[in-house]
């Protein structure tokens, strides 16, 4: 249930290493090897204290009441070691050390596996987890956020930071209901404040819920959703009524600006949304007082940010939030948040997160610094360069979604899945709403979704082109016409930058990552070169694609196989050969070819 980390789009591409692991679910209950049952079901009652605002720390006790399988007791089996735990994900925000004891105080076994707590249930006495949590803790220092906050008139967290959630992963999404008979929560405090948070109504002074059988949607929405409590006032956005709460802390100083591009986002997704106001109450809060941005989580049953904007980032980060307001609140299906469908869920994610900034106006755009760059025309170009410079890269599919490098990743979800989404959206006629948005919309309310059904009415007779251009099999048509004359500088520079961070990124963990100089040579003296050496760096059809883009990228990928003869490198577009294409001893050859050094190449004309 965890949404992919996303990078900065706007006015600049964030340079964030991370670190990738694969998608596996941990089961938060076992099944019988003879009936495939589970052998126990239990319920949730998750109690936050909330009582020294000035410490930032919230109590969290969790209580645990099993419910062994009754055959299983009737037929006297023993507990095995083996399979005797349950699963839970441990708080993403700083937390103590657990503790862990049966309701008579009797010690009870836990095993901290790294991001997962295994605690023995033996009998059917209720269990008691408790640990604290220090609310406020930096999130990212390097974009200034923090996770949640704690103040005597505010208390905002998301829950995955907070309470420690049995992990449902894919396997277990079915099929949850019948494992969990119930799911509470309880604020317990002397702070008299309202309540914004899962499953109550938006501003009343409601502190608790309890879901019987909470299904695959309820743990997805507490997961990820924020639990916002304080005192708001609510704000009107523009003339439809469309309404957010604003925290009463800022009501008299927030930024007209700022409102302005909320109003103007939220009115974005509404249309994009056919027309629908977002399920998940939408809070914008104060700064912490160090004026870093609150991340309060972001939902089907909620969602908090801080307000203040000052740069484009902050402005992608509105957004998105908002965007998963939207989405995870009106579209519910669970098979969408998991590999290998993860293009269609994050990508439609980015596609309209970049696609929302064209609708701020230009003074907007100018006070928070948007470039506006990573547009369609510069995503072509980079897919072009990977698709054909780099085959460890290119080969980034959904069969590799939760497994790839941050190469990959970036390549697959900031490039090639965008460009599938244009695509797709440019086969239907839906009155100018979207293709996709429209036909997960109609059906939201479904648990699963239907592929087959999805194809016939989505992809049609397209189906084979666009897991083509998927899995990399095909490139994918120039269908815009785009051409990088529309870039003031042309593609070239934009390569260059994107190469660039990838060489401080692997500086950074004390890794060579084999970048090239994208000078050209004189461009009379390649084509002499190509004709004389019969130069190619594809089909006749695929250099046509790229001449036709980018005459600047056309000659480059020529001078790309020039140096690969030159410097005797067969293959330079595997991992191996472009490493070896852009060693020293490679340098080298080419320097003496062409009587330079490697950054100085003659820029061809």
């Amino acid at each position: 249930m965890t949404k992919r980390r996303k990078k900065l789009l706007w006015g600049g591409i964030a340079a964030l290493i991370v670190c990738v692991c694969l998608l596996l679910g941990i089961g938060i209950y076992w099944y019988s090897r003879s009936t495939g049952a589970p052998e126990m079901t239990y319920g949730l009652s998750y109690t936050v204290k909330a009582e020294t605002a000035s410490s930032g720390i919230v109590n969290v006790e969790v209580r645990i009441t099993p419910d062994l399988n009754e055959n299983r007791q009737e037929n006297g089996e023993e507990e095995s070691e083996e399979g005797s735990g349950i699963y839970f994900q441990t708080p993403e925000s700083a937390y103590s050390d657990p503790e862990c004891v049966t309701e008579s105080g009797e010690e009870v076994s836990l095993e901290d596996l790294s991001g997962a707590w295994r605690i023995d249930v033996t009998s059917s006495e209720p269990v008691i987890l408790s640990y604290d949590v220090r609310l406020g803790e930096t999130a990212d220092q390097n974009s200034g956020t923090v996770y949640g906050g704690f103040y005597e008139d505010l208390l905002v967290f998301q829950g995955s930071h907070v309470l420690a959630l049995p992990w449902v992963g894919q396997d277990q999404a079915s099929d949850i209901d019948e494992t969990v008979t119930e799911l509470a929560f309880t604020l317990n405090t002397e702070f008299e404040w309202d309540s914004y948070m899962p499953y109550t109504e938006p501003g009343s002074g409601e502190h608790s819920f309890a879901i019987e059988k909470p299904d695959w949607s309820v743990f997805n929405g507490i997961y990820h959703s924020s639990f916002c409590f304080g005192q708001f006032e609510t704000i009107t956005l523009g003339d439809d009524e469309s309404i957010v709460y604003l925290d009463s802390a800022i009501a008299d100083q927030a930024e007209a600006d700022d409102l302005q591009v909320v109003e103007t986002f939220y009115s974005y997704y509404k249309n994009l949304f056919n027309g629908t106001d977002a399920e998940a109450p939408v809070m914008l809060l104060r700064t912490d007082e160090e004026n870093q941005i609150i991340l309060g989580g972001t939902g089907a049953c909620g969602a908090a940010l801080s307000l203040d904007m000052e740069v484009a980032s902050e402005c992608e980060r509105m957004s998105r939030t908002l965007y998963y307001a939207f989405f995870d609140g009106l579209i519910h299906q669970s098979d969408l948040r998991y590999a290998p469908n993860l293009w269609l869920y994050e990508g439609l994610a980015d596609f309209y997160v970049d696609d929302s900034a064209v609708e701020l106006s230009s003074d907007l755009l100018t006070r928070y610094g948007i470039a506006m760059q990573d547009n369609l025309a510069t995503q072509y170009g980079r897919y072009l360069y990977y698709m054909l410079t780099d085959t460890s890269v290119s080969s980034a599919s959904p069969d590799l979604e939760g497994q790839m490098t941050v190469i990959q990743e970036d390549f697959y979800y900031e490039t090639k899945v965008p460009l599938v989404i244009a695509v797709i959206e440019s086969f239907g006629e839906t009155e100018g709403r979207s293709v996709l948005i429209t036909y997960l919309l109609e059906h939201g309310d479904d648990q699963e979704m239907d592929w087959k059904d999805f194809t016939e009415e989505v992809l049609g007779d397209n189906e084979a082109a666009v897991n083509q251009y998927l899995s990399g099999e095909s490139f994918i048509p120039n269908y815009w016409g785009l051409n990088d004359s529309q870039m003031s500088e042309g593609i070239l520079p934009v390569l260059e930058a994107r190469e660039e961070e990838y060489v401080n990124e692997y500086a950074d963990q004390n890794m060579n990552y084999p970048s090239p100089s994208f000078t050209l040579l004189d461009t009379a003296e390649l084509d002499a070169e190509i004709e004389e050496r019969g130069l190619s760096f594809g089909s006749e059809e695929v250099e046509a694609l790229v001449r036709n883009y980018s005459e600047d990228l056309y000659y480059w990928m020529m001078q790309m196989m020039l140096r690969a003869e030159v410097c005797g490198v067969e293959d330079p577009v595997t991992a191996e050969g472009k490493t070896a294409l852009y060693d020293a001893e490679a340098d080298a050859l080419w320097e003496a070819y062409t009587g330079t050094d490697s950054g100085s190449e003659e820029s061809g004309s």
